[in-house]
């Protein structure tokens, strides 16, 4: 059986308290100063988060919240403010996720130093995205120990120079 949705009400008190709980979770790191933005009309006017420096938080949870229209609605409001848009999603009963646009994220590695040395051969210093280029199983990444000639399912797949 399934569980009767949420009233108007219901879905706005559990987002509410999601954005509490996000509040919580970035307190916990840049301290008393994160508190839930001040929401007038359509949410254009602040961040579900306030007090995250350098970014745009919004915050969304569901049954089966769009983690691609929240980050779409965080870019639009964020555009003037200068502020990097983020989108902190969690489905019902699911682990919370973030998500972000990759030259936010890219440059969140180069902040944080996580980044590997482009020293090792075959690592480029350069990565450019082919808008043509399809992902799918008959192209591996280069790097990628995949051999077209093993099967998927035969033991030594994973392995295999």
């Amino acid at each position: 059986m399934s569980r009767p949705r949420l009233s108007g009400a219901g879905a706005r008190r559990k987002g509410h308290q999601w954005e509490r709980d996000v509040v919580h979770l970035f307190a916990a790191i840049f301290g008393a100063g994160v508190r839930r933005g001040l929401q007038y009309r359509d949410g254009a006017d602040a961040p579900d988060v306030v007090g995250v420096p350098g970014w745009w938080i919004e915050c969304k949870k569901g049954r089966r919240p769009n983690p691609c229209a929240a980050l779409r609605q965080a870019i639009a409001a964020a555009a003037k403010s200068g502020l990097r848009p983020v989108a902190i999603c969690r489905e019902d009963n699911e682990e919370p996720t973030a998500m972000l646009r990759l030259d936010d994220f890219l440059e969140l590695l180069r902040r944080a130093e996580v980044a590997e040395p482009a020293t090792r051969p075959g690592v480029q210093h350069q990565v450019t995205l082919d808008p043509d280029h399809r992902d799918d199983a008959t192209t591996p990444p280069a790097e990628s120990r995949w051999d077209p000639e093993v099967p998927a399912d035969h033991p030594g797949a994973e392995t295999a120079p």
